[in-house]
């Protein structure tokens, strides 16, 4: 009877295990294309707060200073947007996201501001 209770044992770690794995390989795809989505979002930003470093001297106050208000490309990725976090620091700058995925990026320049 304990053999039977053993048997029953391992399959059912068996039975959770497969079910895990089942459920992982549909959720992992999701979380490696909201990262890479993030990340694209974070990148088009920097190369915004970049451009207007180059052009003014010094970082913006804020994003709403970079952002164009009518672009399609900002409509479309307006939510993921608002839930960035951008400070200016002293030294730079950083740029946070904080949704599904915290995310943090700190841009120090050694170039001081005018």
């Amino acid at each position: 009877m304990k053999s039977l209770r053993f048997i029953h044992f391992l399959f059912g770690i068996l039975a959770v295990s497969a079910s895990l794995f089942v459920a992982w390989s549909f959720i992992e795809p999701y979380f490696h294309a909201e990262s890479s989505r993030i990340e694209a979002i974070q990148t088009m930003l920097q190369a915004r707060l970049e451009a207007w470093h180059y052009a003014n001297g010094r970082y913006p106050d804020s994003l709403q200073d970079i952002l164009l208000p009518n672009s399609a490309q900002e409509n479309y990725r307006s939510s993921d947007i608002r839930k960035m976090s951008y400070q200016r620091t002293q030294a730079g700058y950083t740029l946070s996201y904080g949704g599904l995925f915290d995310s943090s990026v700190t841009v120090s320049n050694a170039i001081p501001e005018h």
